[in-house]
């Protein structure tokens, strides 16, 4: 008893003595504990940004893109004024608080905002009239753009109407084997068709492909067939501006292309010089987009990328044969400067597409750091070249070209800004031949892994498949492109 009773004194005094100790504390209730946890929360934030200020601006297109496809993808105008509130919001708060996050909080609704407004300014610009309803009519008006489709045997004909009851530009598809041996369907000329017209139709499933959307970027108020045989009212005049000179062009170098090599490798020669895929077979193109080898037929960074590197190691070796020449004058930034006019042009002739633009601007921005003496090609030359691209055209971040070419290029300026990149793309003086035959393997390997990782999201989302053996089908068909095909 007397035992139990002396335990009994002692764990009252310690009880005594711990609520003695902690009674000048303050009690911590549930409201401060979750400021405090915001607080370090805060800490934290502002301490990974302060760590990472010199990668911010690569989140400038990211920004910039968020506000566009508030404007785009948001269907009500209701909804689109809250989300430009919230922007707003943004914007007016940054100043009231302090530290980076806030200013990162405020210039990214500034970016949106502008995105937003570019978006607005952009869809304003182009409206256009469209047709109401379907009809049946007699179509008189003069060729604007002509579209072999050889694969679907089909042209596409984009005709401007005479009648001012039509939309101001419409789309015919014209079967191919009606008109055959007419050569005279091309820009400027004046024709006559009996087609069957309607509106353009919007996606067939929610999030599915909007035609009708890129017919208003494309200010096309209506498409349809033909009903029978273009009549040609006159043929097209001589091309005067640069724009249907240059169309007329790439018309007649395709057309030699097909003539002088026929059937597919015609076609695919046509793809790889102006960019025309419409003579590729369906059988054909899907092997390619099965095999993950699609993207050799788009004209972009590897075909640009041949052409300004190609222009360059010739143009410098040549002027290097004269010593005179090669002492007097900065052989490497001249060279640089007529590979940039080599891939304007080639974009040009390419028909200056989305990925040919993107890849060319990354082109000049590269060429541009060759001649200054800087490395250019980082993500800040990526970032640069989306945000010109949105800017310009703010449509194309919906388009799955926008956004398959940025994933691929960002994904291997990544990879190659690495140390593990460092380490594939640098060789060693001291290393042999099979060194460098494994390690020119090993980064073939790897940037083809890359690629279709970067790649196979966006392709499932939008087309509902993916490359199968790409990594295997890249490493030969890369190097033979870009050393045998491209070339000749």
């Amino acid at each position: 008893m007397v035992g139990a009773e002396g335990r009994g004194k002692a764990s009252g005094s310690v009880r005594k003595a711990r609520v003695s100790s902690t009674a000048g504390l303050p009690v911590q209730t549930a409201p401060s504990a979750l400021f405090a946890a915001c607080r370090r929360g805060r800490d934290t934030v502002e301490t990974a940004l302060a760590a990472e200020a010199s990668q911010l601006p690569l989140w400038i297109p990211v920004a910039f893109g968020i506000g566009i496809a508030a404007y785009l993808v948001i269907p009500w105008s209701e909804q689109r004024l809250c989300a430009a509130a919230v922007m707003a919001t943004l914007v007016a708060l940054a100043p009231a608080l302090r530290g980076a996050a806030a200013r990162v909080a405020g210039w990214a609704g500034v970016l949106m905002l502008l995105g937003f407004g570019v978006a607005w300014v952009r869809t304003t610009m182009v409206a256009a009239p469209r047709l109401e309803r379907p009809a049946i009519v007699q179509l008189v008006g003069t060729i604007a753009a002509v579209e072999l489709r050889t694969s679907s045997g089909q042209i596409r004909l984009r005709i401007v109407p005479f009648d001012p009851a039509l939309p101001p530009a419409v789309r015919v598809a014209v079967a191919d084997s009606a008109n055959a041996a007419d050569s005279q369907l091309r820009p400027g000329a004046r024709v006559s068709v009996t087609a069957r017209l309607a509106p353009p139709s919007g996606p067939v499933m929610p999030g599915g492909y909007d035609f009708a959307r890129h017919a208003w970027f494309e200010q096309l108020g209506a498409s349809g067939s033909a009903l029978g045989r273009v009549s040609i009212l006159a043929p097209a005049p001589p091309p005067t501006r640069f724009a249907a000179r240059l169309a007329a062009l790439r018309a007649d170098l395709t057309a030699r292309l097909k003539l002088k090599v026929p059937g597919v490798p015609g076609s695919f020669a046509a793809a790889f010089v102006t960019g025309d895929q419409g003579a590729i077979p369906k059988a054909v193109a899907q092997a390619m987009r099965d095999s993950g080898l699609a993207h050799l037929l788009s004209i972009s960074g590897l075909h640009i990328a041949i052409v300004a590197a190609g222009t360059l190691w010739t143009l410098r070796k040549l002027m290097l044969l004269w010593p005179w020449l090669a002492l007097r004058i900065p052989v490497r930034a001249i060279a640089a400067t007529f590979a940039a006019v080599a891939a304007i042009g080639y974009t040009l002739l390419a028909g200056s597409d989305i990925p040919t633009v993107r890849a060319c601007l990354a082109a000049i921005i590269v060429l541009l750091g060759v001649i200054i003496g800087r490395e250019a090609l980082t993500l800040r030359m990526v970032a640069a070249a989306a945000f010109l691209i949105l800017l310009l055209r703010p449509e194309a971040l919906l388009s799955p070209s926008f956004q398959l070419s940025f994933a691929a290029v960002t994904g291997l300026v990544a990879l190659y800004q690495s140390r593990f990149g460092t380490w594939l793309n640098t060789g060693q003086p001291y290393d042999g031949w099979f060194v460098r035959l494994a390690r020119a393997t090993l980064a073939l390997v790897v940037t083809g892994l890359v690629a279709e990782t970067m790649l196979s999201a966006t392709a499932l989302y939008h087309f509902n498949r993916t490359g199968v053996y790409g990594v295997i089908a890249n490493i030969v068909a890369i190097p033979l492109t870009s050393f045998v095909i491209m070339p000749l």
